[in-house]
């Protein structure tokens, strides 16, 4: 056969080749990726989101979402859409300036440094309405803590609210460096702990906490002595080495109270005592280090000891 002759019929043979081929693709429609095994096409619905409340140091907003956004790639590049979060679990009291729509607004976060320094705050709503139907809880409708970072300063404060539903209160922030403020309330039966940041201008130097002991001096020279007996963690006053446990007066309508804060976020356990002994349930909520502030009243006076103590893993 002569060499034209074969290239016409060769040519006839592609172009027929290709015309079958274009007819069969046209009979199944365009292609579609395939999304990755266990998730749903982006198409195919948008990802689902849930907002946890809830995290010192201080406190601490402890709002966030983990999921990936719709559409987000793989490793792959394939877009995905992210799966549903489950809840998250609630994070611990004081870490969070916002929980379940109550808001902590400080109105002043950098203070003077100063013995005697005014600090205030208002507690607002979900509309960002100042709170008022704050309810008695130890005798007080407002508790105040204030610590430094370094956990070797402590405060707890009852302020003033005036007609606008600000808080405000006189604060020791001598040194300068940045100090964890918890607003400790109850509303709708439900106790409820804020915590935001004040930072006080200035050269600091943080000091290192205390080894963990089980006898230690009050802020008045009484010494106190901490018994673990699992969870329950129970307190002896002595004065001229005399137990007078039995002579300790009500204080904000317990025999005791006891804040416990964690030293790596300042997480904060505010307990209070087991019947009318110096006495607290405390349960750590993982392994690391802690500072109790055991506060008592004698002869009309309130006394502060603080103790270091491990959690262990």
């Amino acid at each position: 056969m002569a060499a034209p002759l074969r290239l016409a019929l060769f040519a006839a043979l592609l172009a027929l080749a290709f015309g079958a081929a274009a007819a069969l693709g046209s009979l199944r429609g365009p292609e579609r990726p395939v999304a990755e095994a266990g998730h749903a096409d982006p198409a195919d619905g948008a990802a689902a989101h849930d907002r946890q409340g809830g995290p010192s140091g201080g406190g601490t907003s402890q709002h966030g979402d983990d999921a990936e956004p719709h559409g987000a790639a793989t490793a792959g590049g394939t877009p995905r859409a992210a799966a549903p979060r489950s809840a998250a679990p609630a994070a611990l009291p004081g870490l969070a300036a916002e929980q379940d729509g109550f808001a902590l607004e400080l109105e002043t976060p950098r203070p003077a440094a100063g013995a005697a320094q005014a600090v205030a705050f208002r507690i607002t709503d979900r509309q960002g309405r100042a709170v008022r139907d704050f309810e008695l809880a130890h005798e007080k409708r407002m508790h105040v803590i204030v610590v430094s970072r370094d956990l070797r300063t402590f405060e707890h404060l009852h302020p003033t609210r005036d007609a606008t539903g600000r808080w405000s209160t006189v604060v020791d922030l001598s040194r300068p460096g940045t100090y964890r403020l918890y607003a400790d309330f109850t509303v709708g039966g439900r106790q409820r702990t804020l915590g935001g940041d004040l930072h006080v201008a200035g050269a600091f130097a943080p000091r290192r906490l205390p080894g963990p002991a089980a006898v230690v001096r009050d802020d008045r020279g009484l010494e106190v002595r901490l018994v673990r007996d699992g969870e329950r963690a129970s307190f002896a006053v002595l004065r001229d080495g005399r137990v007078v446990n039995d002579d300790l007066e009500p204080y904000l309508g317990a025999k005791g109270h006891l804040v416990t804060l964690r030293a790596s976020d300042l997480a904060y356990l505010h307990t209070h005592p087991d019947g009318d002994a110096l006495a607290f349930e405390v349960e750590a909520p993982s392994p690391g280090t802690y500072r109790h502030h055991v506060q008592f009243q004698l002869a009309g006076k309130v006394h502060t000891a603080v103790f270091t103590e491990e959690a262990p893993r």
